[in-house]
This record gives C-alpha cells, sequence and structure tokens, in this order.
C-alpha cells in the first residue's frame, strides 16, 4: 500500500495542493486588507487577490496535476500484458490512474471550497459575472481535470481489454467448452459453475471499475461503464469463435454467460444488459443434441430470439463452433434453407 501511494505522489501529491492553496489563502489575506480602502486602490487590490487565485490555479493545474495525468496515461500506453508476471493485482498503471483520479476529484473540491470561502463568500469574485477573471480560470481549470480523466479512461479501457483477451488467451483451457470423452463405461465429471477465465475476468472488470465510484460525475461513469461493457461483450464474442464447444462443455460456457450478465447487472444499465442476454441465449445452441439439427436451425433463423443483438449469419458462425458441426452442418442447412432463411 505503501509503495502504491508512494507512486501516486511521483505523479501529483494532494499536500503539494495543500501547501499551494494554503499560500495562496495568505497571500489573499494579505492583498484582501487593501481592498477596504475602497476606490482605485482598493478595486486593484481585489484584482490583485483575484490574479492570486488565477496563478494558483495555472501553477497547480498546468504545471502539476496535468503533467501528473499526462505521466499517467504514458504508463498505461506502454503495458504490456504479455511482459508482466503477476496478474492477480490487475493492471497496475490502471490502477495507479484510478487513483490518480481520486486524487483529481479531491483536488477538485479543494479548489471549489477555496473558491466559495476566499473569494464568493467575500466578494472579491463573482460567480455569476462569466467574464470574471477567477471564474474563468476557475472553468479552465475543471475543463482541464475533465479531458485528462477522460484521455486516461479511453486509454485505460484499450489496457483493460488488453488484459481481458490476455487472460482469456492464456487461463481458458480447449477442454473447459469441450471436455475430453472419459472413456467407455465411465461418467463425465461435470463441474457446474464459471470456468476459471471467465472468474478472472469479471474480478479483473469488476474491481476497475468499481474505483471510478464517487470519484467521478455520473455521466463520465455510464460512459466508462458503458464502453467497457460493449468491449467485453465484444471480446467474449472474439474469443468464443476461438473454441470448439461441444454438447457437454455447453454447460460451462451458460455458467460463464450468466456470470458475465449478472455483472453486468450490477451496472443497471438497461441497455447494456440486452447485449448479454442475446449472450447467454445464444451460448443454448451448444447445449443442442446432434439429432435436432432441426431445433438447432430455428434458433438460428430466429432473430427476435437475440433481441435484434445477433443477425442469422453472426448465429450460424457461432453455430460452426460446434464441436460436432461438420456432422451436423448438413442437417442444419437443409433445415434452414426449408423454412425460409440462407446464409450466403
Amino acid at each position: 500500500m505503501t509503495s502504491k501511494l508512494e507512486g501516486i505522489k511521483s505523479l501529483f501529491s494532494i499536500e503539494v495542493a495543500l501547501d499551494l492553496t494554503h499560500s495562496a489563502k495568505a497571500s489573499i489575506e494579505r492583498a484582501a486588507l487593501f481592498v477596504r480602502l475602497g476606490g482605485q486602490t482598493g478595486e486593484e487590490a481585489r484584482e490583485q487577490c483575484e490574479a492570486i487565485f488565477v496563478v494558483l490555479l495555472q501553477i497547480l493545474g498546468t504545471r502539476h496535476v496535468k503533467i501528473g495525468f499526462d505521466k499517467a496515461v504514458e504508463h498505461l500506453s506502454k503495458y504490456n500484458p504479455r511482459e508482466v508476471s503477476e496478474h492477480q493485482q490487475g493492471v497496475a498503471p490502471l490502477v495507479t490512474f484510478l487513483e490518480l483520479v481520486n486524487v483529481g476529484d479531491l483536488i477538485s473540491q479543494m479548489i471549489d471550497v477555496f473558491y466559495e470561502q476566499q473569494l464568493a463568500a467575500t466578494k472579491l469574485a463573482d460567480r455569476n459575472d462569466f467574464l470574471d477573471p477567477a471564474v474563468k480560470a476557475k472553468k479552465k481549470f475543471e475543463q482541464m481535470l475533465d479531458e485528462s480523466v477522460a484521455a486516461g479512461l479511453n486509454k485505460g479501457i484499450d489496457v483493460l481489454m488488453d488484459e481481458v483477451e490476455y487472460l482469456c488467451a492464456t487461463l481458458q483451457k480447449p477442454t473447459d467448452y469441450n471436455p475430453l470423452d472419459p472413456g467407455p463405461g465411465k461418467l463425465m465429471d461435470f463441474d457446474i459453475g464459471p470456468t476459471l477465465a471467465a472468474k478472472q475476468v469479471v474480478q479483473l472488470v469488476e474491481s476497475h471499475t468499481k474505483m471510478l465510484n464517487g470519484s467521478t460525475d455520473k455521466n463520465t461513469l455510464d460512459v466508462f461503464n458503458q464502453e467497457v461493457g460493449l468491449r467485453l461483450f465484444t471480446a467474449f464474442c472474439k474469443h468464443l469463435k476461438r473454441q470448439r464447444v461441444s454438447t457437454d462443455g455447453a454447460i460451462a460456457l451458460i455458467s460463464d454467460t450468466n456470470l458475465f450478465y449478472t455483472y453486468i447487472r450490477t451496472l443497471r444499465n438497461s441497455d447494456l444488459l440486452e447485449y448479454f442476454k442475446a449472450l447467454r441465449e445464444l451460448s443454448q445452441i451448444y447445449l443442442i443434441e446432434a439429432k435436432h439439427a432441426k431445433d438447432m436451425a430455428e434458433v438460428i433463423a430466429d432473430g427476435g430470439r437475440f433481441g435484434g443483438v445477433f443477425r442469422a449469419e453472426e448465429v450460424y458462425e457461432f453455430a460452426e463452433r460446434r464441436a460436432d458441426w461438420y456432422s451436423v452442418k448438413r442437417e442444419v442447412e437443409r433445415a434452414m434453407y426449408g423454412i425460409g432463411c440462407g446464409i450466403m
């Protein structure tokens, strides 16, 4: 924990922000004494108080916070999951960045309180005057903070999905969805429950998305979660198309899609949930026995079953990943043409 905090301090620090604001507070209080004189001297003193606040934001924003965020994004850009030996603690540079978002949020709140107490409450600045130098500087600082967070989150999503794909590729065993035949007279050993790969992926994504709760505004959080969910959906579909799935292994796949669905439901995004409902429905196609090829064809052709998320052509591509596909392909295609659905 100490090393993590030290790493964050090397980028930017709440202590530095406190020291700067205390210095600015003392300077403003000294200058504010001359405001009482009124006239030109008082007005110049008031303008000097605003100038001190503007300089505070320039130093704290451009020369401290922005540089820290830029370095954090640079670290994110260089992250390669294949060069990391330990993956249990998540994506280290992304964790650091998300911690920085928390610190940045604290600094932003500190500036809000400072402005209200030192300038607005004492009538040294007019919060309703959008041309006021202090108001303009404050908005510019907030915009810089929002842009830095957005740039980092975009890169963070890329890195997070790289890690997801790496976990899928390294932890998913070929026998997870296509278990070996136990041999004559032996029963298949069914391990009911999600696979290790799915559990690790959900744990990874969930731990990182939770770190943003309370540190960013709701709109930013919703957009981040939406993008993470969509990219997770795309990554798993891509991963599934590399697998061979038998009817026995379909149980593990269904457990995995149920796990993803349960996690996505916690994000409270109904649009996103539709994608994972469709994915859960899709996994059922591998459970159909080879002798029921007609039923399989009906499922493939039933666009309404997947809520418009998958077209018939896409469902067909997933059906091709069945372990017994070449033995059922002819019957499935015959049934599909018979019910008026053609695959080009």
